[in-house]
């Protein structure tokens, strides 16, 4: 919404009615996507989800804390807000004195952006390597796996009513999908199934003086590291990779710091085995590095891939699969 063109001039005062206005958008575009830490301690949280959520990144381009927000405190009662969700956006809706606004709001913000480069996808050593680039195109990719909530809130607006009756609004990663479902529910938000290839880019630690470097873990270029220990693991290392054993430390959550790739993506190895789409090699469509292995074990390294049936479930130690989405620009 713009509210006056800019030019070479002094900057043009708002009078009230504007600085209303202004001030109400920057405030209900910062209640989406970057809630205040406040916002937790507040008891009518716990009422809208399945889970209290314990982070300001489980509330950011969240359509369920806004409509909670907007049914339970007082002051966005009393201004008679309204929302819609969209498949790629929500909306908005206020009034000021006799005045009625629709503000738009993408839901883009738990996203990161592959930096322009020249990949190699596969693991370290393998014989088949994809060399690939992406300059003249921009692509994002979700930090986080598809929460069961997002899924919900797709099931509703598809009126998928077997979906809506299993799912609950809750912020851990999406299983019971088909692939078909999977890739449906990213192309309804204007996305795609991960790929194999572009996840191997924002997982793999870069290096400039080697095209095709492969580290075999996202943290360190280094190949000594805890997933080859026989020592005892530590909460730092969980941060790294969450694997068997680290419940001890700290509970998982899906919006929460661990697994970090290079490029800020979560659940780079540990975690959930998560289903990818890859173009090159189909039956390789399946990271199977998850939190029920130990730590030595061999999966627990960059590009290695299994491959994933539905209902056949090979050397997991989990048949819980996440999965998340990307878009291209």
């Amino acid at each position: 919404m713009i509210l006056g063109k800019k030019d070479k001039s002094e900057p043009k005062k708002l009078d009230s009615d504007e600085g209303v206005l202004y001030s109400t958008i920057m405030e209900i575009k910062d209640l989406w996507y970057n809630p205040d830490s406040e916002i937790l301690q507040r008891d009518w949280t716990k009422t809208c989800f399945a889970e209290k959520p314990e982070t300001t990144a489980e509330l950011a381009c969240n359509y369920s804390f806004i409509e909670c927000l907007l049914d339970h405190d007082e002051r966005y009662k009393h201004e008679e807000m309204t929302s819609q969700d969209y498949a790629q956006y929500i909306t908005i809706a206020f009034q000021l004195d006799d005045n009625k606004y629709t503000l738009k709001l993408d839901k883009n913000c738990h996203e990161v952006e592959l930096p322009k480069n020249i990949y190699s996808a596969g693991a370290l050593g393998a014989e088949n390597q994809l060399v690939w680039d992406n300059y003249q195109y921009q692509i994002y990719i979700d930090k986080y796996y598809v929460s069961e909530h997002e899924v919900l809130l797709w099931a509703k607006r598809t009126k998928n009513t077997e979906l809506v009756a299993k799912l609950k609004k809750s912020t851990r990663p999406a299983f019971g999908l088909s692939l078909r479902e999977r890739n449906k529910y990213c192309q309804d938000h204007g996305k795609f199934l991960l790929e194999s290839r572009v996840f191997d880019a924002g997982s793999f630690y870069p290096s400039n003086d080697q095209l095709n470097f492969k580290s075999e873990v996202p943290w360190t270029k280094s190949s000594r590291h805890f997933l080859k220990s026989a020592q005892p693991l530590s909460k730092s290392d969980c941060k790294d990779a969450y694997v068997k054993g680290c419940q001890k430390f700290f509970a998982w959550k899906n919006k929460m710091d661990i697994g970090l790739t290079w490029i800020g993506l979560r659940h780079g190895l540990g975690s959930y085995p998560e289903v990818f789409r890859n173009t090159y090699e189909s039956a390789a469509n399946l990271k199977i590095s998850n939190l029920l292995l130990p730590q030595e074990h061999k999966e627990h390294r960059l590009g290695r891939r299994g491959d994933w049936r539905e209902k056949n479930f090979n050397q997991l130690g989990s048949e819980k699969v996440a999965f998340r989405c990307m878009r291209l620009k």
